[in-house]
């Protein structure tokens, strides 16, 4: 991929793209997307738990922007970004993974938890052929 866009670039591109979706849909109509997932029953609009989840619509919008602009920063900044998503991946599928028999779960956290662990393969790929093509940064 020496002409044209890189494999890390590719790799943040999908991620802003999957953040910032999902950030904008689930702002937008937060209790239908966050109760597929977990239970909402007795939340209301006005509720702490609504201002939280929209909170967290608003990270995801602003953590796909940042994978957005990474993905055309100059070495070694994308891959000190895409380094921080690879945890940030991690730790949320971890997390996910403690807490999958939690009695306020509704969904099927399986299909969340394969997203966060490809995002770490192909982070772990896109900064190793970044750095082999590169060098050390």
């Amino acid at each position: 991929m020496s002409a044209g866009i890189s494999t890390l670039a590719i790799v943040l591109l999908l991620d802003a793209a999957l953040s910032f979706g999902f950030g904008l849909v689930s702002y937008l109509s937060p209790g239908s997307t966050y109760a597929t997932i977990v239970d909402l029953s007795g939340v209301h609009e006005q509720s702490a738990m609504s201002s939280i989840l929209g909170s967290l619509s608003i990270f995801y919008i602003v953590i796909g922007a940042l994978c957005g602009l990474a993905a055309f920063m100059p070495s070694p900044h994308d891959v000190r970004v895409a380094a921080v998503m690879t945890l940030q991946h991690a730790w949320v599928g971890l997390k996910g993974v403690s807490d999958m028999h939690r009695p306020w779960i509704v969904g099927d956290p399986l299909p969340d938890l394969v997203i966060h662990s490809l995002f770490v393969v192909a982070y772990a790929m896109g900064i190793t052929w970044r750095a082999r093509r590169c060098g050390p940064s």
